[in-house]
């Protein structure tokens, strides 16, 4: 390693977190669990108050790994997340991704107004003069427009999340397509796959969709695809609050298609339980065995 190298990595470690980190560990190691083997050193001996602290330790640490798998806290892996598998333009048929080809059209789509004018008591939901989306009905009435060939509306409260991942696709991905969110209006999303969701929102629909979902292990794969468009280019007079944009009709729909990453969130937090426990049980079985070892001396020596 040449010094430069050296320099260069000396350069880059900071008192504030990287030394400080250091102390703070090595104080704790030393304080908390060095303190707890002087005390019963002093009382069982150095090797066996040094087997006893490496017992309580284990079974400590599988403890509390056990509850950061169960909450998905503490040491966690890679989150669930969207990841963009191509950004298509204007034509759905001609995707790489085979699942997408059969994705709705515009021309499957029902109409709103139509939806609207033939269920007047989700019509109510909506304020007059109010913009409608597909995905504004589905928050009010999922089941409405629950298939749309083989894929459903998602729902403007549920949008959040991946179009998030899509505006990070159109703006400052490989296939960037737009300079900032304002360039486009978002026309909404669909998704197919993963595993089936409850039918209901009572407890017994609530228990059996958490059951069955659980004796599932395979995860189906969950496709999800955010449409956006060109936003027509608006004047804002001076003194006034800025228009929210409008969609240009004239400019190809861009389709983002992206697919559910499960993530490994509970991965290092069970590994870390399962060797602290494994670790555990192996010292629990040495001081069993010498507690054996113990015993047959008292009991020959009492013989004698």
């Amino acid at each position: 390693m040449s010094a430069q190298v050296v320099s260069s990595v000396l350069a880059g470690i900071a008192f504030d977190p990287h030394i400080r980190g250091v102390l703070v560990i090595v104080v704790a190691v030393t304080v908390l669990i060095g303190g707890i083997w002087l005390i019963l050193s002093t009382n069982v001996g150095s090797r066996l108050g040094f087997l006893v602290t490496l017992t309580g330790l284990f079974g400590w640490m599988a403890v509390m790994g056990g509850i950061w798998t169960a909450y998905g806290i503490g040491l966690v892996g890679e989150r669930p997340e969207w990841r963009i598998t191509e950004v298509n333009v204007a034509d759905l048929e001609e995707a790489q991704l085979e699942e997408a080809q059969g994705a709705p059209q515009n021309e499957d789509l029902p109409d709103v107004g139509a939806l609207l004018e033939a269920n007047p008591e989700v019509a109510e939901a909506f304020d007059e003069g109010t913009t409608v989306r597909l995905g504004d009905i589905a928050d009010v009435d999922e089941e409405l427009i629950a298939d749309v060939n083989g894929w459903s509306i998602i729902g403007a409260a549920e949008l959040g999340e991946p179009q998030t991942a899509a505006e990070a696709a159109l703006i400052d991905g490989d296939a960037a397509q737009f300079e900032t969110s304002a360039d486009y209006v978002v026309l909404g999303g669909f998704e197919t796959g993963g595993k089936p969701e409850r039918d209901g929102d009572s407890v017994v629909d609530r228990i059996s969709n958490k059951v069955t979902s659980t004796l599932q292990v395979t995860h189906p794969a969950h496709y999800a695809i955010v449409q956006v468009q060109a936003s027509l280019p608006t004047e804002v007079p001076e003194g006034s609050a800025p228009l929210p944009p409008t969609a240009d009709a004239d400019e190809p729909v861009v389709s983002v298609i992206m697919v559910r990453n499960l993530g490994n969130l509970r991965l290092p937090s069970f590994i870390l339980t399962l060797v602290c426990a494994g670790l555990f049980a192996f010292c629990a079985y040495l001081l069993h065995e010498r507690d054996r070892v113990v015993m047959a001396d008292r009991a020959a020596a009492g013989a004698s």
